[in-house]
């Protein structure tokens, strides 16, 4: 074989190595980096915003990632126990096996009803209101010894946990009523002249009991003040009932 001979098979096997070379290299990028590729940045992270920590876990784990709750915490308008941001966030590209971290809602924070029927007046009471991130209710004016205009009730009560922008009722005195005669309970039965009176705006007093002979049980034997005397909302009528 002359030299000649020999250059040419020298030049065909470089030639042939090259090929051989570029062909491996397209393999690996067809085939072998496509396989470590999917062992790496494939997998997209799933949307599990507004969604329990129990959905949750189940839609990562269909994606082969892991759920952790990072913190929990006051989130107005979102329910209790609802995932409100999560970490990566949607669509992002992560590997196998990667760990979510998730907030969570405590839902809205409880506000408490401040104590308004310290003898302030309804404007105050509206500002103390408002400032404690509640709404004013129902308002209602009754009789009360308390100056004209000043708050005497509420409801809720005071200290009471409630949502954001809850309604807190007042009552608020329109002074008291004029004197009127008290009524006669003799004779009638103890839960009538105790209905009575709480209609009248009078309050029982002290209650004594006693036997009397041929007189049913439970009736009213004595009251004072006696009927016909002058009384205020808010007095108390005392009473004697059978036994």
């Amino acid at each position: 074989m002359t030299l000649k001979d020999l250059g040419r098979e020298a030049l065909l096997f470089g030639v042939g190595a090259a090929l051989a070379a570029i062909l491996v290299g397209m393999a690996l990028d067809l085939l072998v980096m496509p396989a470590v590729t999917r062992q790496g940045m494939q997998i997209e992270v799933p949307d599990v915003s507004g969604k329990t920590t129990a959905e949750a876990h189940q839609v990562l784990a269909r994606k082969r990632l892991k759920l952790r709750v990072e913190e929990e915490r006051w989130s107005p308008g979102v329910p209790d126990g609802r995932i409100i941001f999560q970490r990566p966030g949607p669509a992002s590209r992560v590997k196998e096996g990667r760990t979510v971290y998730v907030s969570v809602s405590r839902g809205d924070k409880p506000f408490t009803v401040p104590d308004l029927t310290t003898g302030i007046s309804l404007r105050e009471a509206k500002f103390r209101v408002e400032q404690a991130g509640l709404a004013v209710g129902q308002v209602e004016e009754i009789p009360s010894t308390a100056l004209v205009g000043v708050v005497v009730g509420q409801a809720p009560e005071p200290g009471t946990q409630v949502s954001r922008g809850s309604a807190v009722d007042l009552q608020v005195s329109r002074g008291p009523l004029p004197p009127f005669p008290a009524p006669n309970l003799v004779g009638a039965g103890a839960e009538a002249a105790f209905a009575l009176l709480d209609s009248l705006g009078l309050a029982v007093g002290e209650v004594a009991y006693r036997e009397e002979a041929d007189v049913q049980a439970d009736r009213v034997l004595e009251q004072n003040p006696g009927a016909g005397a002058e009384v205020r909302a808010g007095d108390r009528i005392d009473l004697t009932i059978s036994k």
